[in-house]
């Protein structure tokens, strides 16, 4: 490849996409390296696919439904779409540089040679960006753009000078210099605004009776990031929350609804109004909580435990059995999490003092020391021996999987996983 014609040939089309290319690539574009296409077709790739899951139900239902195994299928696929990409784009790369005369050689040997090269790079960044995201500080592939942008920046600030030296007039091209510098420092201002920028939203909390005292009542905001309502945040308001503020006299109320006696109570408070009247379907199919494997209770001839203590013992016979009695996936911080939440209410919503511990919880003056008899729970979990000893470094597919496979009691976790772990359709 004759490098000094194809820079040229970029630097006449430095306006158009080819020269965005070249820009996103650091410069390896104009200079036909290994790494030429650089993120390109993985981001390519990336919006392709995000948009096919609107388009095809079966992808859809794998994002929204799929859970951890979903995700990872997506990310499969979306690796082999980047491969496809990288191929259509070396190819136009090798036709572009043949048509126009870049080239010093040709032929069949040449043209697998270049494309397979540009391919190999770009999956080579791609895999780097993975990496990143997976054992690094995360954003994997938007920092190898970044870097990459940023490598230009001592060719342009030698362009900048270069021009200054030779302009006519000396103090017009400063001013222009300064006033493209200022605009730069100006767009990265007005970015971080706009990314920490909230909106505050007021907040009345209603007024709760317990016994003879009045708990609740405070006026709290509900920040609101604008970076977040850009995307998703106004759909789920306007569609399910201030519609019904709005035109509430114009939607029929679901109380009469055949369906509407079997709502657990505790959706009340969320979805009810000051009458009484609701105007939403709750769906409940992804419910989460202990996620007991029956056959295997059934082995141990134990049955579901309804207390701590029997809980515990379960845990004692499934560990003697050679089993896991509790499998945490501790590679997703949730997982840990759901055990003290799910928990939580036994230690402290028991006994006589349950009623004002629920309110302490609600006002905020719960005493949170009280907590640590939770985090006991947990410990004595580890300690005796009762979880998986990768609970560190498990994560949610190895949880759900060893459920199916009898090979843990029970696990903390939302129902779907178990749709991952048997690939149900």
């Amino acid at each position: 490849v004759n490098t000094d014609l194809l820079r040229s040939y970029l630097d006449g089309m430095s306006t158009t996409v080819l020269g965005l290319y070249n820009v996103m690539s650091g410069g390896a574009f104009a200079q036909a390296t290994v790494f030429a296409l650089g993120v390109q077709p993985y981001i390519n790739s990336s919006i392709i696919i995000q948009l096919l899951t609107i388009a095809i139900p079966a992808l859809e239902r794998l994002a929204r439904d799929g859970g951890e195994a979903g995700k990872k299928k997506i990310a499969s696929i979306t690796r082999y779409a980047t491969v496809a990409i990288a191929l259509l784009q070396g190819l136009g790369y090798y036709m572009l540089m043949r048509n126009y005369g870049i080239l010093e050689q040709s032929g069949f040997g040449v043209a697998l040679v270049i494309i397979v090269s540009f391919v190999a790079g770009s999956s080579f960044v791609m895999w780097l960006g993975e990496q990143v995201n997976e054992f690094g500080i995360g954003n994997g592939i938007s920092i190898i753009l970044f870097a990459g942008i940023v490598s230009r920046v001592p060719t342009m600030v030698s362009a900048a000078r270069s021009y200054i030296l030779t302009a006519e007039n000396t103090g017009l091209a400063w001013l222009y210099m300064a006033l493209l510098v200022l605009g730069m420092l100006l767009l990265i201002v007005l970015i971080v605004h706009v990314s920490a920028a909230e909106r505050r939203i007021p907040v009345q909390y209603a007024k709760r009776q317990v016994g003879r005292k009045m708990y609740g009542g405070q006026a709290s905001t509900l920040p609101m990031k604008v970076n977040m309502s850009g995307n998703q945040l106004p759909d789920v308001f306007m569609t399910h929350g201030w519609s019904v503020m709005r035109y509430k006299e114009y939607l029929l109320p679901l109380n009469d609804e055949p369906w509407a006696k079997d709502i657990v109570p505790g959706l009340f408070g969320s979805i009810m109004d000051a009458d009484g009247k609701f105007y939403v379907l709750p769906n409940t199919n992804a419910m989460t909580g202990v996620l007991v494997q029956n056959g295997l209770l059934k082995e141990l001839g134990l049955e579901i435990p309804k207390t701590v203590d029997e809980f515990m013992h379960c845990c004692q016979v499934a560990k003697d059995n050679g089993y896991v009695g509790v499998y945490v996936a501790g590679k997703d911080s949730r997982s840990p999490a759901y055990v003290l939440n799910l928990m939580a209410p036994s230690f402290l919503l028991n006994g006589a003092d349950a009623a004002e511990t629920g309110a302490s919880l609600q006002d905020g003056s719960f005493d949170w020391t009280k907590w640590a008899t939770v985090n006991q729970f947990l410990m004595d979990l580890k300690n005796k021996g009762y979880m998986n000893v990768d609970c560190a470094t498990a994560d949610t597919a190895n949880q759900s999987e060893t459920l199916v496979a009898k090979e843990s009691l029970f696990i903390f976790q939302r129902t779907s996983v178990l749709i991952e772990a048997w690939d149900i359709d």
